[in-house]
């Protein structure tokens, strides 16, 4: 493994921490203590590791020449406390994306501004393609991503469709391998 891939992993790694932060923070700020409570609000990678998502399977991806592509534990969040406003669940659920797209504008003015040199440039670049590949990744409307609870808080009637497929390892696999390829 190079310093380029090494680089990238890091990159990747802290923009779904902040993505998934993004959740638990949205959440909490509208009432769900959940995602504070289990320490899920907090820029170390430890507490947001899924064994599998987030070491095996990109390990594995990137030795077969793959790319980087993996996942944390998704944020605790109980949507009971949240009461019953459907804006609220949407924000909840587009939290992380909009993250990764504030992330994507900062860094994309960090380097039109040229605020620190063409040195950091190809840095900041793996920041913004990383960053904007997440959130239109998220926004599929596949389980577990994103843009399927986007779906269920505009549309009560998804509400329990294929909530097995949460948290499934799996599930994880198969829906990334589809947004891949639809990508």
């Amino acid at each position: 493994m190079n310093i380029d891939t090494i680089i990238y992993i890091a990159i990747v790694i802290y923009s779904i921490i902040l993505h998934e932060i993004a959740h638990g923070w949205t959440a909490y700020v509208f009432g769900d203590n959940t995602a504070r409570d289990a320490n899920r609000l907090t820029l170390s990678p430890i507490p947001h590791i899924d064994p599998i998502g987030s070491i095996l399977i990109p390990v594995a991806a990137v030795l077969m020449g793959y790319g980087v592509f993996g996942w944390a534990k998704g944020v605790p969040i109980n949507l009971y406390n949240l009461g019953s406003s459907r804006l609220k669940e949407f924000l909840v659920s587009a939290a992380g994306i909009i993250t990764n797209i504030i992330i994507a504008i900062i860094f994309l003015l960090l380097i039109k501004y040229n605020i620190f040199g063409q040195v950091y440039e190809a840095l900041m670049f793996k920041v913004v393609v990383v960053n904007i590949g997440l959130a239109f990744f998220n926004l599929l409307p596949i389980p577990p991503f994103d843009g399927m609870s986007i779906l269920r808080s505009i549309f009560p009637r998804l509400k329990h469709k294929f909530q097995s497929f949460e948290h499934n390892p799996a599930s994880m696999i198969v829906a990334i391998l589809i947004g891949s390829y639809l990508f």
